[in-house]
């Protein structure tokens, strides 16, 4: 047999009787006793077990509570970035409308000058073009009367010279005219 049946047929103290006490009353009476003493400390462990878990779980959920605030806030300032952004990009928008209209309106502005500038070359050079036409049909004119006059004079000098004697004229003798009759 084992260690264990060798210990419980020995007597831890042999020279003594044997208690003339029931020893089932005082077993009972000390397994009570003990179990009493092991149930005050596991709830003792237990009330420490749960005032740590509890201590734990307030820990928890106040750090979740302060995460939660963070979302909050994180969400609160990025709607307010949003809208600020909303706000800044209309305003933007707004401007540049403006300065389009601006523009759109300097635009018509040097459109209608160019287009007087235009209008004034145009007109200098059919000006020009009608000098310049004008000057060659006075030259025209002039040079036509000017041959006129040639041609007028040329005619009257031929027939003066076909009306008129031959006569020739030495360069030292008196000039005489004869009469034809």
């Amino acid at each position: 047999m084992g260690e264990g049946a060798d210990r419980g047929d020995r007597l831890p103290y042999p020279e003594r009787p044997p208690p003339s006490i029931d020893p089932t009353l005082l077993t009972t009476e000390q397994l009570l006793r003990e179990i009493g003493g092991l149930r005050e400390l596991l709830l003792a462990k237990m009330a420490v077990a749960d005032t740590k878990m509890t201590g734990h779980f307030l820990i928890d959920t106040e750090r979740f509570v302060q995460i939660e605030e963070r979302f909050n806030l994180i969400e609160r300032q990025r709607l307010e970035q949003k809208t600020d952004t909303g706000t800044s990009i209309s305003a933007a928008l707004d401007a540049q409308k403006s300065q389009t209209s601006a523009l759109d309106g300097k635009i018509d502005d040097l459109k209608e000058r160019v287009g007087r500038i235009e209008s004034v070359r145009q007109g200098a050079v059919e000006t020009r073009a009608e000098g310049r036409a004008t000057l060659g049909s006075t030259t025209a004119v002039i040079g036509g009367a000017v041959a006129l006059v040639l041609v007028v004079l040329a005619i009257l000098g031929y027939s003066a010279s076909r009306r008129a004697p031959n006569v020739i004229v030495p360069p030292s003798a008196p000039v005489t005219t004869t009469v034809a009759k």
